[in-house]
């Protein structure tokens, strides 16, 4: 029903890229825009014939949006900020373990419908899972993924007990304007011990942030994914024992 095969994956974890850029049209506007005296010289240029009073809609069209498309080049854009290096914050997850290796969870159709029916969102056919090791004992799981905020995806880590149990939760990189507060301590404790058999619901059994609603909901539903991620491997692993 579903596989897990080790690989070797870089701990420099997926980055984020987004298109830039824009092309402006090359075509010159329909009419002039007014010189001079402004908007009211030509307005009277308007009432007195020398500009076509048809003219005179677009124009002013032209320029307001060329105002506003101006202007927007100067408005702050949000940058994404990086607080974690997956590679480190593995390393202080697990401190004293000797190997954090990751293995690749790909997942049968039927076995994302049963992740979607109790997720209440879309699985994608395959997930990377850390586990931690101290020769043969295994010290716990890691799960590192994305989740969609209000606009942006939000690279989170959810680190897990080997029984199942949520030890720790962290922000690896936040791409929203807003609502970054989910990577205070208050929130995120929240979810230490946790598992898979809690509903983690949004307003009840996680706090909303006030001013980051979507960030809030987004990291209840990448931690209830990550704890059902972590699950469904353990009981894939032991049933293959």
């Amino acid at each position: 029903m579903f596989g897990a095969a080790s690989q070797s994956v870089s701990l420099a974890h997926g980055g984020y890229s987004r298109g830039s850029g824009f092309e402006q049209d090359k075509q010159p506007p329909l009419h002039p825009p007014p010189t001079g005296g402004g908007w009211r010289t030509f307005a009277s240029d308007v009432r007195q014939g020398r500009v076509p009073r048809a003219a005179a809609p677009e124009t002013r069209y032209t320029l307001i949006m060329n105002f506003i498309f101006n202007i927007g080049l100067w408005l702050p854009l949000a940058q994404a900020q990086e607080f974690w290096k997956p590679a480190d914050l593995l390393a202080d997850m697990f401190p004293n373990s000797e190997t954090v290796a990751p293995v690749t969870l790909t997942l049968d159709a039927a076995t994302r419908e049963q992740g979607k029916s109790a997720l209440g969102s879309k699985i994608a056919e395959s997930y990377v899972i850390y586990r931690a090791y101290t020769g043969n004992h295994l010290d716990g799981y890691a799960v590192i993924d994305e989740q969609i905020g209000q606009h942006e995806p939000i690279t989170f880590a959810v680190q897990i007990d080997p029984a199942g149990f949520v030890l720790r939760q962290e922000v690896l990189v936040y791409r929203e304007k807003y609502g970054a507060e989910v990577r205070n301590p208050k929130f995120r404790k929240q979810f230490e011990g946790k598992s898979v058999r809690d509903a983690l619901r949004s307003g009840s059994d996680v706090r909303i942030i006030s001013g980051a609603t979507y960030s809030s909901k987004a990291m209840a539903i990448g931690v209830k994914r990550s704890l059902w991620l972590v699950d469904t491997f353990r009981r894939q692993s032991l049933g293959h024992q």
